[in-house]
Formats: C-alpha cells, sequence, structure tokens
C-alpha cells in the first residue's frame, strides 16, 4: 500500500486524549510490520511529516522567487542535514523513552526505512533519507509555485508545510522530549522559525510555552505532564518500577495507572459508596477516617500486595505501615477549596515523616471536577512556611480547622505545578511533604477517592504529653499489613 505522496503525520486534530488512542492501525499507515505499540505514541516518533515537512518550507524560504518547474523535494545539504539532526534527535527520546518506562520502541522505523517500506519501487537511491527523496519519481514531478514570492502565496505554504505539522508534529515531538529532559536545539530552532508563520508562539528560549499547547499534540496537553502519566496511558501494564521510583524522589509524585483488576475496583467504589450512603453528616471527616481500623474489609483492602509493593518500591524499604487512610469526596457543585499545604506539615507524630500516599480515583478525576494541583519537587524543601488562610467567599474547607493554615500562592509559585487529573480506577502515590490543593467540583459528576498513607516499616509513633491534636493520637497505632498480606495470599 502507498500513501499520499507528501509525507503526513495523518493525524486528525484530535480533541481529547481518546481521539488520539483510536488512530487508524499502524500497518494501514507504516506499510511495515510493527510489534504492538500505542498508535499515538509510535506515530508521533515516527512522524514522518513532521520531520520533513517544515524543513520543505525552509527550504521554499531559501528560494521564494524560484520558477514553477522547480521540484521542492530536492533540498540543499544544509537542510538534508537538518531533516537528520531532526531524526537523530527524536531517535534520543525514543531511547530514552524506552530507557525509563521499560517500553520497547526500538521497532519504529527511520525516516528512511519508512520512505523505503512506502515507496519501494519508485526510489531508485535507497541509501539515505536525502537520496530517497531526491530519487523518488513520484515526488520529481511534484512541482511549487513561488514564482509570485512567498508573501503572497503564504496561506497555500503554511497549508502544506506548517499548520499541521508545527502543533500535531514538531510540537507533539517538542513534548516528548521535555517529559525525558533530551535537548533538542535543532527542532528548537525549526519551530521557533516557523511558528511566526502561524501566528503562535508554541516555545521561547528552548522550552514549550504551557498555554499555547491546546491546539496542539502535545502529551502536555492532556495533563501527560510527567513520565509515568505518559507510560501508564500508553502502556499501563510495561513497567519496571525505575521511572516511578525516580520521579517520586524527584518530584514528589508518581503515577501507576490501573494497580486493580475490574472486579477488585468495582468492590472497593461499592464499599465506599456505601460508607457515604451511611455516613453522619455531623461526624463526616471522623466516620470516614482510619477505616482500616474498623472495618476489617477495609484492613485487607489497605493490605493489598500491589499496594504494599508500590509502596515498599517508593520508600526504598523492605516493609511498610500503614499510617492512616481516608475517603475523600467532592460532591457535585460543591464549595470545597482545599488551599496549598503539605500533610504531614500539620504535626504528623511520626518519624520518619516519609509516606507514600496511594490516591486510588474513584470517579474519574478533573480540572472541572477538583483534581489536586500538585507543586513538583515541593517535598524536597522542608516544612514551607504558612499564614492564615484567606477567607474564601462560600467555601468549604476540609480537614476541619487544620486547614486554616496553609502556604501563600506566592510561595508555590517557585514550583512548576500539574493537574492530577486521572480516570477511574488510575491512581498516584505522592509524597506526605508534597505541596498540594484542589479547586471546587464544578460538575454534574462526584469527585471521590480512596486515600492510604504508607510508612516505612520501621516508623515510630511520636506521641507525648501537651502535643498538637494529643487527644487524637493519644491511643494512636500503626497498622502492620502483613497477617492480611499472608491471608490475601492464602
Amino acid at each position: 500500500m502507498h500513501l499520499n505522496p507528501q509525507p503526513s503525520t495523518l493525524n486528525p486534530q484530535p480533541s481529547t486524549l481518546n481521539d488520539i488512542l483510536n488512530q487508524v492501525p499502524l500497518s494501514r499507515i507504516l506499510g511495515v510490520k510493527l510489534k504492538p505499540l500505542t498508535h499515538f505514541l509510535a506515530l508521533t516518533l515516527l512522524s514522518p511529516g513532521a520531520k520533513v515537512n517544515p524543513v520543505l518550507f525552509l527550504e521554499a524560504l531559501k528560494h521564494p522567487n524560484n520558477k514553477k518547474t522547480r521540484n521542492v523535494y530536492k533540498l540543499d545539504e544544509e537542510n538534508a542535514c537538518i531533516i537528520q539532526s531532526i531524526e537523530d534527535e527524536v531517535k534520543a527520546v525514543t531511547l530514552e523513552i524506552s530507557s525509563q518506562t521499560g517500553m520497547v520502541l526500538d521497532d519504529i522505523p527511520s525516516l528512511k526505512d519508512w520512505f523505503v517500506g512506502c515507496y519501494s519501487d519508485f526510489i531508485q537511491d535507497k541509501s539515505t533519507t536525502q537520496t530517497c527523496m531526491t530519487s523518488h519519481s513520484i515526488y520529481s514531478g511534484i512541482q511549487e509555485d513561488f514564482a509570485k514570492g512567498l508573501s503572497e502565496d503564504q496561506e497555500q505554504l503554511k497549508s502544506r508545510y506548517l499548520t499541521e505539522q508545527i502543533p500535531y508534529g514538531l510540537v507533539s515531538l517538542k513534548g516528548l522530549a521535555e517529559l525525558v529532559n533530551v535537548p533538542t536545539p535543532v527542532m528548537d530552532s525549526v519551530i521557533e522559525t516557523c511558528q511566526k508563520f502561524l501566528n503562535t508562539q508554541f516555545i521561547k528560549n528552548g522550552v514549550l510555552i504551557k498555554n499555547t499547547l491546546k491546539g496542539t499534540g502535545a502529551p502536555q496537553r492532556f495533563d501527560l505532564d510527567v513520565l509515568s502519566k505518559l507510560s501508564r496511558a500508553y502502556l499501563p501494564h510495561t513497567k519496571n518500577h525505575k521511572l516511578e521510583t525516580s520521579e517520586f524522589k524527584k518530584n514528589g509524585i508518581t503515577f501507576y495507572g490501573n494497580i486493580l483488576s475490574e472486579n477488585s475496583f468495582n468492590e472497593i467504589n461499592q464499599k465506599v459508596t456505601e460508607k457515604l450512603r451511611n455516613c453522619p453528616e455531623k461526624d463526616r471527616e471522623e466516620a470516614l477516617l482510619n477505616l482500616h481500623w474498623k472495618d476489617p474489609w477495609f484492613a485487607k483492602f489497605c493490605s493489598r500486595p500491589e499496594f504494599i509493593k508500590a509502596a515498599c518500591n517508593l520508600l526504598e524499604d523492605d516493609e511498610v505501615r500503614v499510617f492512616s487512610s481516608i475517603i475523600v469526596v467532592k460532591h457535585p457543585h460543591g464549595n470545597m477549596i482545599v488551599p496549598w499545604h503539605q500533610d504531614a506539615a500539620y504535626h504528623w507524630p511520626i518519624d520518619p515523616i516519609d509516606c507514600a500516599s496511594l490516591w486510588l480515583a474513584l470517579d474519574d478525576t478533573s480540572v472541572e471536577n477538583g483534581a489536586m494541583d500538585m507543586a513538583l519537587g515541593g517535598h524536597a524543601v522542608g516544612t514551607l512556611p504558612m499564614k492564615p488562610t484567606p477567607p474564601l467567599l462560600d467555601s468549604e474547607y476540609v480537614f476541619s480547622t487544620q486547614l486554616y493554615n496553609s502556604i501563600p500562592e506566592e510561595t508555590i509559585s517557585d514550583f512548576p505545578i500539574i493537574h492530577c487529573s486521572m480516570f477511574r480506577n488510575e491512581c498516584s502515590f505522592h509524597h506526605s511533604m508534597m505541596p498540594h490543593s484542589s479547586p471546587p467540583n464544578q460538575t454534574d459528576m462526584r469527585r471521590c477517592a480512596f486515600i492510604v498513607r504508607y510508612c516505612k516499616g520501621n516508623t515510630k509513633l511520636k506521641v507525648y504529653p501537651g502535643m498538637p491534636r494529643e487527644e487524637f493520637f493519644k491511643n494512636y497505632q500503626l497498622f502492620d499489613p502483613k497477617e492480611h498480606m499472608l491471608e490475601i495470599a492464602a
């Protein structure tokens, strides 16, 4: 099967992540056989149109008044080198994604192999990408009219070479590069040159501008702004835990995707819904706290091997215990605004203070229905200074009086912020000193989660007379999940 002679990513302009994940089968696009990969990731890394077409535009900029008979695919050496450099940068990104996530991405064809796979019968010299283009019998007949000058023909050129290939091509590739911290100076230069013709600044000083990504295919547009989010979205069962442990150390949060089977998830969702239905409003906070001590079912659930293994990896300990558990819910159209805070800063009496807090999404969680915001790296700077929380009209606060003191917005502005949007049955783990906040739920949908705070196996309680919240912690105990883990295994 052969494609249209003009290389293209063939990506429609998607409006949601699911639109991207439901691309046509790769075998119909590539003409070559690949191991199963999620379509968007494979298409983005291949992206023949993204690597070629903007450089053809650069070639057009060099020859704005050439004769009508000029073959636009005859690149000069400089632009041929730019295409090769972009491909080298994408290869470095691919290798780094594979290294950090354990994904197998080595079957994505090179640009030269893509040309040969699609057009073998039409190419005379298959030795390099450049010769594949210059000796292509179809390409040799493609001409462009630059005789009138670029300024008068700009819209046609933009449509042919830039309109799709910059936002849904090179910007998408740049987004992947930023996730794995791979520098892409050549790609950056091409985007910076071409973006002015699209009247949008996607990149500045080699960094993507997040508020201009809405009309692009960059993963950051879909809140896939850390690598574990990308990993769990595309290949959730390909895990080596190195990535999650590294992110937890560096950022203070990591995403695990679907740890539970659908049956297990439905069971916890049903149990939580029952607790909420039977919860007296006046005792809501107490009734939804530490169910692992009150209900044997929740004790067993908090001891699930999937959670314990993840917590042990993240805390780098052979054993963990449960410090606390809680159901948190934001009802539709509620006024609950949770200001910036660090959980453990509210006088948690444990040493060491390190906890890995499981956040299991029982509903789809979005910015609109109150997803948490996290300040990346804020867990590593100690306790941030707090001030009295400014009064907010018609707002409610969770966790009683504790959040009457919170971290000022100006302090948080020093950190990169991400939204913790997740689908139901996905989970994250964040550090107990991770600064976070959340807006109100403005939708018709409940936003509910079950949280379990796992601490290291050698953690000690520091309970003493006169301590903050003395009455609450007077008879407090850490929960050891080993007995229930053996029961689950049996």
